[in-house]
């Protein structure tokens, strides 16, 4: 049965679709040399400790806690920090002598090893005015942007008191996956103004190397000490930036072991140290969350801020930021605290990225609504008390309300519009835009990018709109089965956020359509996770199951894989 307070807030939201109608260091070498400068650099920009000279402390007084175990404070950030970035593009010149080293740098494209890097001359306006050596390195950056015909890059500083902007590393984003560029910037300076979380300084900037036209690039702030410091947060927190992460517990040998070898068994594979690194702290949290006897408002009370988490989901529904399952966002922890804060981080997939060009989504069922958030131990555990359900729609009604709406996101994009065409209209960003060929030229990618603002100008009404469609849907589950006879086939148990009872209709078909007739075994209404079939003929099979909560047709779940494969020998 659904809430009153559920049922009140559909009402809402239909009114308010109505309503809106839906000078560097003195370093004077004359020459830059490779291999003997880059172990120099590599270790004149070791992470030491923030200096006190960087930036003074700010008036902002941070968040504390009276007893580690007191529940967090709502988080605040010195929000005057973002008075500083405007809309002017300013130039970066880069100057790279080894060119090996810099084919290297471009030719990185596995995440999971460490990049190349190679000594670089940084310069922007009078910043680093007059030096002829190096005054940083120079390496890509991202994980599945790497590899791209236009790369990312990260400038990482010499110096760690005379900074480019207040920022030691550089963070250079080309945004080749996305063909509007600016789906990053919009979410940020959005975020800006969003309560109850962070956002990041952003610029578009111009990039030179060698003299060289690099096109527009976006400028993002590091989250680090200085991001803390610069953002009145506790310089002495912890920072992680998540990976590979569902809060499930990690093996206390790769929590023990500070040297790994191997990336995939060291801790950076699930979280990197970004400040002030605790793993006892972080473990004491994962404990809680993995303990299924502790109440989990008993663990959101004391190792959470309610309000962030809430507002964090509801801002990446309204978005569609759907990969921020196990990765794209940060966890803060105050000194004084016991408790995490959830920070948003890269937003390039975001604003219905996935049906680009038109296409038709290609995402599984599942990932539409809460349950893309699931298969997380944090949020599956979040969601099953209906008042947090209930808390998240609240939370995306006002939002739509108030600083996250179509108005907003097409008054971001309208800002931003003249600035990027000037660029992305010109060489050497106009051959890499999507709908550039030979035949067509310029004015057809350019029509592209124009009609790709448009189609995702309403984004927050689209997928708030999908979210209250969807949230009848049950959760999705993992299959398995055992070849042997009689066959054996499992899956986990769904959930329903509604409470309402689940039922599984288990099928077999010759092929992946599972026509009807093609089905040549159904089990329907099942209550159990476990199923049956004496025997199959010798042949190829594919198995799945539907998952029903039985209050309408269209409120059916698939499973994480839609199918299974089965093979009779």
């Amino acid at each position: 049965m659904k809430t009153v307070a559920s049922l009140n807030r559909r009402v809402v939201f239909a009114s308010c679709l109505v309503a809106l109608g839906c000078g560097g260091d003195d370093i004077r070498s004359s020459e830059m040399t490779s291999d003997a400068a880059v172990a120099g650099l590599d270790a004149a920009v070791s992470d030491a400790a923030v200096s006190d000279a960087m930036v003074p402390e700010p008036p902002f007084p941070f968040v504390r806690c009276e007893n580690p175990g007191d529940p967090l404070p709502a988080l605040v950030e010195d929000r005057s920090v973002y008075d500083q970035d405007t809309l002017e593009v300013p130039e970066i010149r880069l100057t790279v002598t080894d060119l090996e080293a810099f084919a290297l740098v471009n030719a990185d494209d596995d995440p999971h090893v460490p990049k190349h890097t190679v000594p670089v001359l940084f310069q922007e306006g009078s910043f680093g005015e007059g030096l002829t050596a190096p005054n940083g390195t120079l390496k890509a950056r991202g994980h599945a942007s790497l590899g791209s015909a236009q790369q990312n890059y990260k400038v990482k500083l010499t110096s760690k008191t005379t900074l480019w902007n207040g920022q030691r590393e550089i963070n250079l984003n080309k945004h080749m996956g996305d063909r509007t560029r600016v789906r990053n910037k919009t979410a940020f300076d959005i975020l800006q103004t969003v309560p109850h979380l962070t956002s990041a300084r952003t610029r578009f900037v111009h990039v030179f190397i060698n003299d060289d036209d690099y096109g527009l690039f976006t400028w993002i702030e590091e989250l680090d000490k200085r991001f803390l410091r610069s953002h009145g947060l506790d310089t002495d927190g912890q920072l992680y930036k998540t990976a590979h992460w569902h809060f499930e517990p990690i093996d206390p040998a790769i929590v023990a072991d500070y040297n790994p070898t191997n990336y995939y068994d060291s801790m950076d594979y699930y979280v990197e140290d970004k400040a002030n690194e605790d793993r006892a702290k972080l473990m004491r949290m994962v404990d809680a969350l993995d303990n299924e006897d502790l109440k989990v408002d008993t663990i959101i009370d004391t190792y959470f801020n309610r309000e962030n988490l809430i507002t964090w989901l509801a801002v990446n529904v309204l978005v569609n930021n759907l990969d921020t399952v196990t990765q794209n966002f940060y966890l803060y922890s105050p000194s004084s605290c016991e408790g995490w804060y959830i920070l948003p981080w890269d937003y390039d997939g975001a604003f219905d990225f996935y049906t680009r060009g038109g296409r038709e989504s290609s995402l599984d069922r599942w990932r539409s609504g809460l349950s893309n958030w699931w298969r997380s131990r944090l949020f599956r555990r979040f969601f099953t008390v209906p008042a947090n359900v209930e808390a998240i729609e609240t939370r995306i009604l006002e939002l739509q309300e108030g600083v996250l709406n179509d108005a907003i996101v097409d008054e971001k994009f309208a800002s931003y519009h003249d600035i990027v065409e000037a660029y992305i209209s010109a060489e050497p960003d106009i051959t890499h835009l999507p709908g550039h060929d030979d035949e067509d030229g310029p004015a057809a990618a350019i029509a592209v990018w124009n009609a790709e603002l448009s189609r995702i100008t309403t984004t927050v009404t689209k997928f708030s709109a999908e979210f209250f469609e969807v949230i009848e849907r049950p959760m999705p589950v993992f299959m398995s089965f055992t070849l042997q006879s009689p066959l054996k086939f499992r899956w986990n148990n769904s959930y329903d956020l509604q409470q309402d009872p689940i039922t599984y209709d288990f099928q077999i078909s010759t092929t992946t359509l599972f026509e009807a007739g093609d089905i040549v075994e159904e089990q329907l209404g099942l209550t159990d996770r476990t199923t049956t079939v004496p025997s199959l003929p010798a042949g190829t099979y594919y198995w799945r199951v539907f998952i029903l909560d039985n209050v309408s047709a269209t409120s059916y779940q698939l499973p994480y894989d839609p199918y299974e494969e089965i093979v009779i020998p």
